[in-house]
Parts: C-alpha cells; sequence; structure tokens
C-alpha cells in the first residue's frame, strides 16, 4: 500500500470499502505498506475503521500538515506521534500484537539512516 498523503487516504477509502462490502481484516494474512499506507493497513488489521477514517480527515489536514510561512507544507511528526499514541484516535498496539495477520512497513533508524521492513505485530513499541 502507498505511501504519500492523498494515495494513504485512497488506500484507506478502499479498506473502508472492503470492510463495508463484508471483507474484514482476516481476508488476507500480510498487509505491507509504505508511510500513511502502512497506517491505512494498521487501522484496519486493528478493526479500528472509524479511528482512520477520522485521522485522515481530521488529524492529517488540521494537525500533521501545516505551512511554514502561510506557504511551504511541511509535517509535525510530534503531532504525528500524539495522534498515533494519545488521541481519541489511537492506534490500539495490544491489538495489532494480539492478530496472526501481519503488518509490514519500512522503519528507519534514525541513528544510521538505514530502512528496513519490520513487522509491526513483533515490534517492542510500532512507531
Amino acid at each position: 500500500m502507498d505511501g504519500g498523503a492523498v494515495r494513504g487516504c485512497f488506500i484507506g477509502g478502499v479498506l473502508t470499502g472492503f470492510h463495508q462490502a463484508g471483507y474484514d481484516y482476516r481476508y488476507w494474512d500480510r498487509y505491507v505498506g509504505t508511510s500513511i499506507g502502512g497506517t491505512s493497513a494498521t487501522y484496519f488489521v486493528t478493526d479500528q475503521i472509524g479511528q482512520g477514517m477520522r485521522f485522515f480527515t481530521h488529524h492529517m489536514p488540521v494537525g500533521f500538515v501545516k505551512k511554514l510561512l502561510g506557504v511551504i507544507p511541511y509535517f509535525d511528526q510530534h503531532y504525528l506521534e500524539h495522534a498515533y499514541r494519545h488521541s481519541d484516535d489511537a492506534l490500539s498496539v495490544d491489538t495489532l500484537k494480539r492478530r496472526k495477520q501481519e503488518v509490514w512497513m519500512p522503519l528507519s533508524d534514525p541513528r544510521t539512516g538505514q530502512s528496513e521492513f519490520r513487522c509491526l505485530n513483533r515490534e517492542a513499541d510500532p512507531p
């Protein structure tokens, strides 16, 4: 599942449509996403469809994407972490860890700059 705000939102909408059509997270065994595509997959696998849609309609445009000097868009990583962990729409890490369906995302090590695909279900504290 693609990264990039618009593509990730599209994927979130597709997964919501699958859910509404009766296909839940158990339909597939493995989900692979980059950036916001991985977020879409995680909300789907944790069965937090409503929270995922609010993430895209509220948190993305209101708190995460901001404009520097009123013109240049930038992404507020601190807000993003807050939304994932502490907002009413926070991802349920406990639910993710109980699922047999795997969610894979590339994670970067800030010390080395290296990225590798990791299974979020197995991470001690998924970022």
